[in-house]
């Protein structure tokens, strides 16, 4: 049986998807902030292969694509970061999941 932990994958600026490499199975359990980071946590087998994973982060109110990707993510979670950018306001980001890229 694989044995399984929880890792956690800072999240970035949203220009790529996020985090680019997760093992292969893994699932994503939460998002959250550590400091002004944020990081999704994912239940994942550190001994599976390694695979690209669709997942992006999206602001409240601004749109995302479904056609693009041929299915409905699944929004894993919300965050907050209070002072995003160093600009002194808050960012509330949706993490969006498409699912592990196909080998």
């Amino acid at each position: 049986m694989p044995k399984r932990v929880i890792h956690k994958f800072k999240i970035g600026d949203g220009s790529e998807p996020l985090p680019p490499q997760m093992p292969k199975g893994a699932k994503i359990l939460t998002t959250g902030v550590i400091g002004n980071e944020a990081y999704i946590w994912a239940m994942v087998d550190p001994d599976a292969e390694k695979v690209g994973r669709h997942v992006f982060f999206v602001p409240t109110g601004q749109p995302f694509n479904t056609a693009d990707e041929g299915c409905m993510p699944e929004v894993v979670g919300t965050f907050q970061v209070e002072d995003a950018l160093g600009m002194g306001s808050p960012f509330v980001g949706h993490v969006l999941d498409y699912g592990e890229e196909n080998a």
